[in-house]
């Protein structure tokens, strides 16, 4: 699985729109982000802190601390931990967080939420 790494510094912004695979999302102590995942170059775009990330396929993700994460419109699981704070909508798969100390907010999610 290739991996890429975006220069973001340590509040970045992540965005997920129409995934349909499972996404996994770390926070870690580091000022850059880390993606593996098959064909992500041409489904990522970065401007400044903030990573968009469209039509993206089974996604691992090793963010800094202060990542703030927005997924909208994903089909598979979502397992998130570590992170500043998130925005989810409409997940078809299950959803797991962990140690989320800021803003969690949360609509249309299908699966188990733990």
């Amino acid at each position: 699985m290739p991996t890429y790494t975006y220069d973001t510094g340590e509040q970045p912004i992540i965005r997920f729109y129409n995934d349909s695979g499972d996404i996994k999302i770390t926070g870690e102590d580091r000022g850059d982000v880390e993606v593996r995942g098959d064909h992500l170059h041409q489904q990522v775009n970065q401007h400044g802190n903030t990573l968009e990330f469209d039509n993206a396929q089974d996604v691992e993700l090793h963010v800094p601390r202060g990542a703030q994460v927005e997924i909208e419109n994903a089909d598979g699981d979502v397992t998130i931990s570590n992170v500043e704070s998130i925005r989810l909508i409409v997940i078809s798969g299950d959803v797991l967080l962990r140690n989320i100390p800021g803003t969690v907010e949360l609509d249309q999610i299908e699966g188990d939420l733990n």
